[in-house]
């Protein structure tokens, strides 16, 4: 049995907007097209990619395509993550810092001697653990998540630098980096 319905228990159906069978007008059609605030934005950058495919002849080529891709790689792979984040309706203020720690646990991986494989491991098997606390400190202990990654935004951040004393480290001569050199540079 249930209860005497209130006007939240009801959805009302929308009203006709004309006659049955009639098209709707043209303002109500281009408004359904109108990509809002992000039409003028697409319409710039359509507009920049035809100049640039008119006067520069390799703008549209393979090789360009390639070039883009490899030197945006990691932003691309960064921005995979941050969108599944943004989809939940939070922010992580902290990938670029983590990222950071991961290379140099990858870094450090190398300069000991390990291999390709286990050092690889080792850096997102780090970067899993560390986002797995970020996970579990916002979803379980109800921090709020824009604490939780500005603080791990700083801790990660101030790993790098200590672990290293603030100093880079350089892989490009450890052999074990040459596979993933050779996949970047060519």
């Amino acid at each position: 049995m249930s209860g005497p319905q209130t006007t939240s228990d009801t959805v009302a159906a929308a009203p006709p907007t004309g006659e049955p069978g009639s098209k709707p007008s043209l303002a109500t059609t281009l408004e359904r097209l109108s990509l809002g605030r992000y039409a003028g934005v697409l319409v710039a950058l359509i507009g920049v990619a035809i100049y640039l495919t008119i006067t520069q002849g390799s703008f549209l080529t393979w090789d360009n395509m390639k070039n883009i891709i490899g030197a945006n790689s990691v932003i691309l792979v960064l921005a995979l993550g941050a969108t599944l984040v943004v989809i939940t309706a939070g922010i992580d203020l902290s990938t670029a810092s983590l990222m950071t720690a991961c290379s140099m646990m990858l870094a450090i991986a190398f300069k000991s001697g390990w291999g390709l494989v286990p050092a690889v491991l080792l850096a997102l098997a780090f970067g899993s653990a560390a986002g797995l606390m970020n996970g579990v400190l916002i979803a379980r202990a109800k921090i709020s998540f824009l604490a939780v990654t500005l603080g791990a935004l700083s801790i990660w951040q101030s790993f790098a630098l200590v672990v290293q004393e603030g100093q880079t480290v350089s892989i490009f001569s450890v052999k074990a980096f040459d596979p993933i050199h050779e996949l970047v540079t060519n």
